[in-house]
């Protein structure tokens, strides 16, 4: 499995650590770094994590 981060979902994770690490403190915007990476590595080395859903609803 390989990890595709579209260009707009790549825009605002940025501007998301950009906001914490400007309103609260660097820590913050790489704490949010970090857990999305852990997140992400997560799935990516469980691809069958979650739960299972039938048809086109979830």
């Amino acid at each position: 499995m390989k990890l595709v981060v579209s260009p707009p979902a790549l825009t605002e994770l940025h501007d998301t650590a950009t906001f914490y690490t400007l309103k609260a403190s660097v820590e913050l915007g790489l704490a949010f770094v970090t857990e999305f990476e852990r997140t992400a590595n997560l799935v990516l080395a469980n691809p069958l994590l979650g739960a299972v859903f039938r048809g086109s609803r979830r």
